[in-house]
């Protein structure tokens, strides 16, 4: 059980801080999807866990007396159809092979590939956990797989859109004279989060967004090299702001 809360909020968590903003995005909208496909079952399509339909049956789940208090108190143990314990991790290997689909690598080429096999693992021990512990009727799994493959698909399809329609917000904010959305212009070019990375760019929109005193796009023109005097005034460092056809990444040493 907590391996498989840890699987759910880890996986988003794992490729944030491995900078793989298209993944995360991916990984979070696979789980919101899941669920919110999935919920209407469990409240509408009601088929109890193993441990409690069959009359007699004492399943490794209820033997500890703390764990059957706190499980009976928050779960009616009848929302066993689809068993998201298969569902979700399946959905993300399958997420996982379609963005290297799009890269043009092999899944052994990739980055990530340890992680792959970490969820790989945790399927083999959800598969067994939930018929030992009497959680998922076999069946349960057939309609989580296949959730999952439809759930992958649509994030797979979804995410480069949801990141366009995001640019396009960003950017009207931006041209605004936002200076919030103008340093998360600058990320999105810098990181090449839904547009192609461009570091000529991003310093074009983190310099108009510092100008306003944004105190993150100045950290990150410093990673650049590029340094604004805080003395001056907006409307005389905005003069001096150049075009993003015409912008140039500064050296450390400049």
């Amino acid at each position: 059980l907590f391996m498989y809360l840890f699987m759910i909020w880890f996986s988003p968590m794992y490729y944030i801080l491995s900078r793989d903003e298209v993944m995360a995005d991916k990984a979070a909208l696979n789980y919101f999807v899941i669920y919110l496909l999935a919920v209407p079952m469990y409240l509408f399509f009601n088929v109890e866990v193993t441990s409690s339909f069959i009359p007699g049956m004492e399943a490794p789940l209820y033997h500890d007396e703390f764990t059957l208090a706190f499980f009976t108190t928050h779960d009616p143990m009848d929302n066993a159809v689809p068993s998201l314990h298969i569902g979700l991790p399946i959905s993300l290997l399958i997420l996982n092979r379609l963005h290297c689909r799009e890269l043009g690598i092999e899944i052994k080429d990739w980055r990530h590939r340890e992680f792959d096999i970490f969820v790989m693992a945790n399927v083999a021990i959800y598969f067994f956990s939930i018929q030992y512990l009497g959680i998922h009727w076999v069946v349960d799994i057939i309609p989580g797989i296949i959730l999952a493959i439809v759930c992958a698909m649509f994030c797979h399809s979804m995410q480069p859109i949801l990141r366009k329609t995001a640019l396009k917000d960003w950017k009207t904010l931006a041209e605004e004279g936002n200076a919030v959305a103008q340093n998360n212009l600058g990320l999105m070019y810098h990181n090449g989060w839904g547009v192609p990375q461009d570091d000529k760019e991003a310093v074009y929109w983190y310099k108009l967004a510092a100008e306003q005193g944004d105190a993150n796009a100045r950290d990150k023109l410093a990673e650049l090299g590029i340094l604004i005097d805080q003395e001056k005034n907006n409307e005389e460092i905005i003069s001096e702001a150049t075009t993003p056809s015409s912008n140039t990444i500064l050296s450390a040493q400049q």
